[in-house]
């Protein structure tokens, strides 16, 4: 298992990595924007088929085609069409104003708490990982701290589960996720944070723009975070009585089980470094 989230979490690192290189080999934002629409939409999926094992009704082909609209229609209006006017607020009124009519129609009394979740999909999947294109947008150092924000996220999630096996002992959430200690909490933030300051050290964009102490403290943040947001994934999956979102990686599961611990932290990651290199929003 220890192996399998390390191969995965490297090779999530690789393809990022890999379309970050064909965007800045062209210019033309393709790669990564492909693989986040790939990802958003993957992960989406899996979230409401998790909840259809509760008896939940959502109509995942519109939900899913909207945030496709979204994600692509957003590198058209930036790479072709400045004209064009698409915004998460306003596409999400439309989607709203969509999915509140197709209940209207179906009469659906009963199904009132389905399109609340249908909605807290987006919000919650498209609307969090959204903040990893802020990340990478970012004019002195985006691609560099998006690798870096991954890697330690994943460094942190490997090096949590590899304490928790060899120490742990206290539980940190036993009707969540059994298998959590807070030994292995305390060892990914340990572990996540002294590799974040191992990129610092090689990366001279990292190290340009911010001091040693405070990728300390972005690193602590940023692992607590993505551990939390771990936490929150584990919430979904156990109320749906699933242990694995997927079955796409051997070994651990789904498009959400890899990019759980990125959700949650994404946004929280993308205003400290923001902070921290500005000294404002």
């Amino acid at each position: 298992m220890l192996k399998q989230r390390l191969f995965w979490g490297t090779l999530l690192v690789l393809c990022v990595a890999g379309a970050l290189g064909l965007d800045h080999t062209y210019g033309i934002d393709l790669g990564f924007t492909g693989l986040m629409l790939l990802a958003v939409l993957l992960t989406l999926y899996e979230f409401y088929t998790m909840f259809e094992n509760t008896g939940a009704r959502i109509p995942k082909t519109f939900s899913l085609l909207v945030v496709g609209i979204l994600i692509a229609g957003l590198w058209l209006k930036k790479h072709f069409c400045p004209w064009l006017q698409l915004s998460f607020p306003l596409v999400l009124s439309m989607y709203l104003l969509g999915l509140s009519g197709i209940y209207l129609a179906r009469q659906a009394i009963n199904r009132v708490t389905d399109l609340a979740m249908a909605v807290f999909g987006i919000m919650y999947i498209y609307w969090c990982l959204s903040y990893l294109q802020g990340i990478r947008g970012n004019i002195l150092a985006g691609e560099s701290l998006l690798i870096y924000f991954i890697a330690v996220n994943k460094m942190a999630d490997t090096c949590a589960y590899a304490f928790g096996s060899l120490l742990g002992r206290q539980p940190l959430a036993p009707l969540i996720s059994p298998k959590k200690t807070v030994e292995g909490f305390a060892g990914g933030i340990i572990g996540g944070t002294l590799f974040g300051l191992l990129l610092w050290s090689i990366m001279p964009q990292l190290s340009d723009c911010y001091l040693w102490h405070r990728m300390i403290f972005m690193g602590g943040v940023i692992t607590i975070s993505g551990q939390l947001s771990d936490l929150v994934a584990s919430l979904f999956k156990r109320y749906c009585q699933v242990r694995d979102s997927g079955h796409l990686f051997p070994g651990l599961g789904g498009v959400l089980d890899l990019v759980d611990s990125l959700i949650l932290s994404a946004p929280i990651a993308y205003y400290l470094m923001t902070v921290f290199m500005y000294g404002h929003l």
